[in-house]
């Protein structure tokens, strides 16, 4: 089967959704994109797990269809359903994602991440020990999706996610995988 995960493969998985909810919790996609070829060119056997529901399936699609070397990624967006994912994010060295549901379940599981805020605040829903990173940049109008304006926002530019770069992300990487070498 193409694409298929091996027990020796080295993983890291990767979330580019947030719920239809609050799309503007989304990481840009081209920052998705970079990111992972960046990781791809630098770890070359790794491979990356993109994950999402079937509604989610197009979304992922989008980010997976330009990524230079597919033989790196394994696209399970809309093939597993929950349990599994949480099986599955046993064997992640770590998991990439927005602020969303499956980021906490990463966190439930004991995964490590790296996840974006900048709609919602990270003050009350990011990870908080040393196996997470949290990306937020403070802006003026984050969080914008607040319990004030019963998580409603009128954002049309979420620049707070659009400023973390896919390099600072890259850098936080090549710590994490220093460390696991």
């Amino acid at each position: 089967k193409k694409n298929k995960i091996k027990k020796t493969d080295r993983l890291i998985g990767i979330n580019v959704n947030a719920s239809n909810f609050a799309k503007q919790r989304r990481w840009p996609m081209e920052n998705f994109i970079k990111l992972t070829d960046s990781i791809i060119e630098e770890y070359g056997k790794i491979k990356i797990v993109f994950t999402g529901s079937k509604e989610e399936l197009f979304h992922v699609d989008k980010v997976v269809k330009p990524i230079k070397r597919k033989r790196n990624i394994v696209n399970l967006a809309g093939k597993i359903n929950l349990k599994q994912l949480a099986v599955l994010m046993k064997r992640f060295k770590f998991f990439i994602s927005n602020d969303s549901g499956p980021l906490h379940l990463a966190v439930a599981m004991n995964c490590p991440t790296i996840s974006f805020f900048g709609p919602e605040t990270p003050i009350l829903y990011a990870p908080k020990n040393s196996n997470h990173t949290v990306f937020y940049k403070k802006f003026r109008c984050s969080p914008c999706i607040t319990v004030y304006n019963a998580k409603n926002t009128t954002c049309k530019d979420n620049i707070c996610l659009k400023a973390i770069t896919p390099k600072e992300v890259m850098n936080d990487i090549n710590k994490r995988m220093s460390r696991l070498r």
